[in-house]
């Protein structure tokens, strides 16, 4: 999708069902996951770096290694087949950003 301004986090993340972050480094503290979680996404990421420790409560967290592309297939394909509809932002986009910080 390209970059965009913080404030549009909200409304942009209400047109996703999952957030899909097979990222192959180490992140230090990733705004897009932060951001994800406070719209209650489900998150499909990897288990390495902090992002196992930002994640550790949340239930809709799945943590795999980021080239196992099998796994990302089956795991991504379960959790479409039950994505329910997302209407419109869950939160408004200027509190979302300062709770994600």
């Amino acid at each position: 999708m390209g970059t965009f301004a913080p404030e549009h986090f909200g409304k942009i993340l209400s047109r996703f069902h999952i957030l899909a972050a097979p990222f192959q480094w180490h992140e230090n503290d990733p705004l897009v996951i932060k951001a994800a979680k406070h719209v209650g996404l489900p998150i499909v990421t990897h288990d390495i770096g902090c992002i196992p420790d930002m994640l550790r409560d949340y239930p809709q967290a799945t943590f795999l290694p980021p080239t196992e592309i099998n796994a990302w297939t089956r795991v991504l394909k379960q959790l479409s087949a039950g994505a329910p509809p997302r209407p419109g932002p869950a939160v408004k986009a200027k509190s979302m950003v300062a709770n994600a910080r």
